[in-house]
């Protein structure tokens, strides 16, 4: 039996390990709760037909356009703003007691199930928003939304009898600023949102015929 000696030199290293930081979505891992936050840079370019953040329900998932959220029927879902709740409990949905403009919103965060125990009051959607607040620097912003039946559609029951597009024009606009009142101590932020909506509506209603009038 004989013994053989090798001799094993210590080689270069050839890899390297690299760890970056990025800006990703990142694994959400304190609780179960299942839903979305969106900052205010990114609502206003988000679809809201009457500009309010409510409709954002809508678009979370396991949402219906109608308002149902996982399930649960259309008054349990919860509305609040800066910790005050403004659920419109009577009209359900994505309703609520004020007018919530985009503008006005800082952040919009809104948990479809699964809620934490900072929610839980129904088993619908739970949405909290915080409101838009001053700051040191001078900020504001303007918006106008027009609608117009010149460039809609008719609608086909509309067609079907040989009526015309209705007369509709619909604007809404408005403006929001905020700045320092005394640096670093007190701000002002103020939201104006307005709209003009002349329109004409139809009513469709069975009514007698002549043979039914005449007995």
């Amino acid at each position: 039996m004989s013994t053989e000696d090798f001799k094993l030199e210590v080689g270069q290293s050839t890899q390297t390990v690299v760890v970056t930081a990025e800006a990703r979505v990142e694994l959400q891992t304190v609780d179960a709760t299942v839903g979305n936050v969106i900052p205010s840079s990114k609502l206003p370019t988000l679809p809201t037909f009457t500009r309010q953040v409510n409709e954002l329900l809508t678009l979370q998932p396991a949402a219906t356009p109608a308002g149902e959220v996982a399930g649960a029927r259309r008054d349990q879902s919860t509305l609040t703003l800066d910790g005050i709740d403004v659920s419109n409990n009577s009209s359900g949905g994505t309703a609520s007691y004020m007018y919530l403009g985009v503008e006005g919103v800082e952040e919009y965060r809104v948990g479809v199930a699964n809620p934490n125990a900072s929610f839980g009051r129904g088993a619908g959607g739970q949405v909290s928003l915080i409101g838009r607040r001053g700051e040191n620097r001078l900020h504001g912003a303007g918006f106008w939304y027009h609608q117009n039946d010149n460039l809609n559609a008719n609608t086909w029951t509309r067609n079907r009898i040989g009526l015309r597009k209705p007369e509709a024009k619909d604007n809404r606009y408005g403006a929001r600023v905020s700045g320092p009142i005394i640096k670093d101590h007190t701000f002002f932020f103020a939201n104006w949102d307005a709209r003009r909506f002349p329109r004409a509506t139809t009513v469709t209603r069975i009514v007698p015929t002549d043979t039914l009038r005449n007995g």
